[in-house]
């Protein structure tokens, strides 16, 4: 398998037919021709349904979503409103510096 190519449907199944049935990573990469590493790396991506896991991004989560950052760029782009001013005319509940960042 050439590099930066991403495993097939055909491949997934057996490689979590082969997890299922127990046998180890360096076992399954023998019998599908994918490497190790590979298959490692697809095995700990998903959870023990083997169905793909989104993790929680860590971290605080920001006050200001991108729908609001882009809100933010319309009455900058055709007015010159100060940051503050901005704050109070979108009615955001944060602060200025927030806002101009």
């Amino acid at each position: 398998m050439e590099r930066g190519s991403e495993i097939n449907n055909e491949p997934k199944g057996k490689i979590k037919a082969y997890h299922d049935m127990k046998l180890s990573i360096r076992t399954i990469a023998e019998k599908t021709r994918i490497s190790k590493s590979i298959v490692g790396h697809f095995i700990k991506k998903c959870d023990s349904n083997l169905e793909n896991v989104v993790k929680k991004k860590p971290g605080r989560k920001p006050i200001l979503q991108n729908r609001d950052k882009r809100r933010i760029l319309r009455p900058v782009s055709n007015t010159e409103l100060s940051a503050s001013q901005v704050r109070d005319v979108l009615q955001f509940n944060c602060s200025a510096k927030t806002v101009y960042e």
